[in-house]
């Protein structure tokens, strides 16, 4: 039990979230406030909790799960009442070791027979210095009751894989060599257009970053629903593009910060419009720019009088 949950006010600004019905927002800041939440962002919730507090029937409940199920931002396992808060960590992370240590313990309370644990351990596992589960059947590649974005996400990786595999085949039983590496600009344009899940947009950005840093970018639950997050803002064609075009930026913060996923969100639809009209706007140009504004403020009267004084005198 918590005391109190983290809601950023721009949550009102995110598409996802304005795309669900009422009763599905409700449940949205339902579930991100009420007391039964955890550090880890899964607990168990009963029926009788949730019509108890937001004062709905049973089955508005179960409809609210499944429009939450079905939008990726949270999933509820039937049989034992558990939810995850897919969204959880994009709001509330973990700030100290003693912080992850007990959203663990919190996590091994989970009932491993629970549809959404596997997955769980796998993306947001790492968090806590927790482990994967083992597969118990690995020719599985879904496993049911999976949320959607990370059933995208596992299909586009495979799909991403095959074709790098095809790649490298050469006709005749020639040996495998893998093609020449674009460059970081060939990249930029080249990059697929994405999916929800954000596949391909991470892939590009992820790209540009190690051939800028020479080091692969950190990647988390958090991160993670960033870029789902950017996918949602710019549309699957252009964030890609976008996100590897803010990778080689040279505006003085995004240097500063080594280009992190959390500044490029901030201003995602400004990038946006940067890499539309093939430029850049660095910290100089914009000082520049408010320097002149500045001066064509304080001249323009004496411009306008000298302006006046030369149309008097012209005969």
């Amino acid at each position: 039990m918590r005391d109190y949950g983290k809601v950023f006010s721009a949550i009102w600004e995110s598409a996802t979230f304005r795309a669900l019905s009422e009763d599905g927002r409700t449940l949205v800041m339902y579930l991100l406030t009420c007391t039964h939440g955890t550090l880890a962002g899964v607990f168990r919730l009963p029926d009788g909790y949730v019509c108890e507090d937001v004062q709905w029937g049973s089955e508005r409940v179960s409809k609210g799960f499944e429009e939450l199920s079905s939008k990726g931002f949270a999933t509820r396992d039937p049989a034992s009442k558990w939810v995850w808060v897919i969204k959880h960590f994009e709001w509330n992370s973990l700030e100290n070791p003693n912080q992850c240590k007990a959203a663990a313990k919190i996590v091994g309370k989970v009932p491993d027979e629970c549809a959404w644990k596997r997955e769980y351990m796998r993306v947001c596992g790492p968090l806590m210095g927790l482990e994967p589960m083992p597969d118990t059947d690995p020719s599985e590649t879904v496993s049911k009751g999976l949320p959607n974005q990370y059933q995208e996400l596992e299909l586009y990786q495979k799909q991403e894989q095959k074709q790098e595999l095809d790649q490298k085949e050469t006709p005749s039983g020639a040996p495998k060599f893998p093609k020449p590496t674009a460059t970081r600009s060939a990249r930029a344009t080249a990059v697929k257009t994405d999916t929800p899940s954000g596949g391909a947009t991470w892939n590009a950005y992820s790209t540009a970053y190690v051939d800028r840093y020479s080091a692969p970018p950190v990647r988390n639950a958090k991160v993670n629903a960033q870029i789902a997050q950017l996918v949602s803002r710019l549309g699957a064609e252009e964030a890609p593009r976008v996100a590897a075009f803010y990778v080689g930026h040279n505006g003085q913060a995004y240097v500063r910060a080594t280009h992190t996923v959390d500044l490029l969100l901030r201003d995602a639809e400004g990038l946006r419009t940067q890499w539309a009209n093939g430029r850049t706007t660095t910290n100089a140009a914009a000082t520049e720019a408010d320097r002149t504004e500045t001066n064509r403020s304080a001249f323009a009267p004496l411009i306008a009088a000298a302006q006046a004084l030369e149309a008097q005198e012209t005969p």
